[in-house]
C-alpha cells in the first residue's frame, strides 16, 4: 500500500490519539486533494528519546539538596513495582541536579544553566509540568 506523507500524519496522529494506523474505509467520495496548494515539500519529525531529564532542565528542586543519599521515602514511590532497570537496586537514594537554576523572565521560569538560549526566551514558551504516567 503506497501512503503520502499527509495520511501518514494524520494516521499516526489517530493512532496516538487511541485510533488506527489502518486507513478508514468510508463510504464518501474521495476527494482530489486539498483545497490549497500545500507549501511544505519536506517534513521534519524528531523522536527524542533519551533526552535531558526534566529535573536537568525545568524542574527545580531546592529541597534536594539537602536531601541527598537519603532514600526515596516510599509516600513518593506508593508501592509502585521496581523497574527491570532498578531491580538489583539495595536502595533508592535522591540526587539532586548538579547543575545551577535561575529564574528568567517575566514569568520567572526556573531554566537550568543547560539551557541559555531557552532561558533568554522563556517567555515566548509554554513549559508543560502536568504530564503523569504510572511507567
Amino acid at each position: 500500500m503506497n501512503i503520502d506523507r499527509r495520511k501518514f500524519i494524520q494516521s499516526s496522529s489517530a493512532f496516538l490519539a487511541g485510533g488506527s494506523l489502518l486507513p478508514k474505509v468510508s463510504a464518501a467520495p474521495k476527494t482530489v486533494g486539498p483545497h490549497f496548494k500545500p507549501k511544505a515539500k519536506k517534513i521534519i519529525y524528531l523522536f527524542m528519546a533519551g533526552g535531558p531529564s526534566q529535573i536537568e532542565t525545568f524542574d527545580y528542586k531546592p529541597k534536594m539538596k539537602d536531601m541527598f543519599n537519603k532514600d526515596l521515602p516510599p509516600s513518593i514511590r506508593q508501592g509502585q513495582r521496581v523497574t527491570n532497570m532498578t531491580a538489583k537496586q539495595n536502595r533508592f537514594p535522591l540526587v539532586p541536579s548538579i547543575y545551577d537554576f535561575k529564574q528568567h523572565g517575566k514569568s520567572g521560569a526556573w531554566v537550568s544553566e543547560l539551557l541559555p538560549k531557552t532561558a533568554s526566551m522563556v517567555d515566548k514558551l509554554s513549559i508543560v509540568k502536568s504530564v503523569h504516567t504510572d511507567a
